[in-house]
Order: structure tokens, then C-alpha cells, then sequence
């Protein structure tokens, strides 16, 4: 049942805050062995290799320094209606970021929808006005969440921007407009105030 699976799941995350995880591909990446009791992360009905995918992403934001709320990932199985359509989706109940996972898939492109989706859970805990408000004058993004294409909502592009500033995999953005590498390096210093992690020199 749900709270059996729950329970485990979090047992299981706790106890990979003390044990090395080796990297979710053959691509080097930080050592996330305390990332996990860093940030209050819960998992529920998560395989262990999406836990250990989850894990790392998160470590990377703390590898930056870039704090994240307390966060529950929820694996809805290849159900793309959970989350919106979308193989992933997050949301804020009651105080606490929520990121559904709607697909069994653990490629590298998928590990790098784990990093996105938790760049939306800083956003929206942590991104002040106004660097929101001069990022999306920077890149030319009026409409934060709305009705427009998804490439044009500056809630999605902070999202590839912060993944690609973070990830230290060949995985390029290309998902946005205005994608070269000096446009992106200037959206991550306008929502973090610091230079990207790893991305953005060889790898745009």
C-alpha cells in the first residue's frame, strides 16, 4: 500500500545520505552523499534508481549553494495525465514542493527532468522579485506562467536555464530561445547572482 511504499522509500533515502551514490550515468557528477540530509526530501512509490537520480539533482543545487525547499517526488507511473500532460510536473501544496514523475524511463535526457523540475521548486521558494522581474526583462519574457507557447513562459525558460547552469552532463538546451551559451551564462547570474555551476562554455 501507499504509506508502506512511503515509509520505504523515505527509510531508503535517509540511508543513502550516509552511503556513497554512484553517479546515474557514466558522466562524472558531484558527490551528493549528504545531500539527502541537507533538504527534507520524501519519496513515494519512486523505484531505487529514480531515488538515486533524485538524490544527485538534488545535490547539485546544494553542491551551488542554491537552497531548496522541503520536497516530495511522486512517481505516477507512464501516466501523463498526472502531471498535466507532461512526464513531469511541480507544485506547491500547503507550503511543500511536490514533483510528480510521470515516466518509468531513466535516461540522461529523464535524469535531466528531475533537475528541472526541482529549479521550479526554487523558484518558487527561493527567486526574489526582482531578480525574477529582471530576468524575464532579460530575456524577454513577459508572462511568467500563462497562456503562451512553452518556450516563451519565463517560469520554464529560469527552469532549462538553472538545469543547464547545474548539470554536468553533454546534455545542451535547446529547448529555448536564444540559447547561446553567453545568453544563458547571463540568465543564470540574473536569477542566482553567481555563475552557473558547470554548464555554458562547451555546452550550449
Amino acid at each position: 500500500h501507499l504509506e508502506i511504499v512511503k515509509v520505504t522509500n523515505i527509510l531508503l533515502a535517509a540511508l543513502m545520505a550516509f552511503v556513497p551514490i554512484t553517479p546515474p550515468s557514466t558522466e562524472s557528477a558531484p558527490d551528493v552523499a549528504t545531500s539527502a540530509a541537507t533538504t527534507q526530501v520524501e519519496f513515494v512509490d519512486l523505484s531505487a534508481e529514480q531515488v538515486e537520480i533524485a538524490t544527485w539533482a538534488v545535490g547539485l543545487y546544494h553542491e551551488d549553494g542554491l537552497g531548496l525547499p522541503a520536497v516530495t517526488f511522486v512517481y505516477h507511473g507512464d501516466d501523463t495525465d498526472a502531471c498535466e500532460g507532461w512526464l513531469g510536473v511541480h507544485e506547491v501544496i500547503e507550503g511543500r514542493s511536490v514533483i510528480g514523475i510521470c515516466t518509468s524511463r531513466t535516461t540522461p535526457q529523464i535524469e535531466t527532468l528531475f533537475v528541472h523540475e526541482l529549479a521550479h521548486a526554487w523558484c518558487a521558494h527561493s527567486l526574489q522579485d526582482e531578480r525574477r522581474s529582471d530576468f524575464q526583462e532579460l530575456r524577454s519574457c513577459p508572462v511568467w506562467r500563462g497562456d503562451v507557447p512553452w518556450h516563451e513562459r519565463g517560469a520554464e525558460q529560469a527552469a532549462e536555464i538553472l538545469r543547464g547552469g547545474l548539470d554536468d552532463r553533454a546534455v545542451g538546451v535547446v529547448t529555448i530561445n536564444d540559447h547561446g551559451c553567453d545568453a544563458l551564462e547571463a540568465g543564470y547570474r540574473a536569477l542566482t547572482g553567481d555563475a552557473p555551476l558547470h554548464g555554458y562554455r562547451d555546452n550550449c
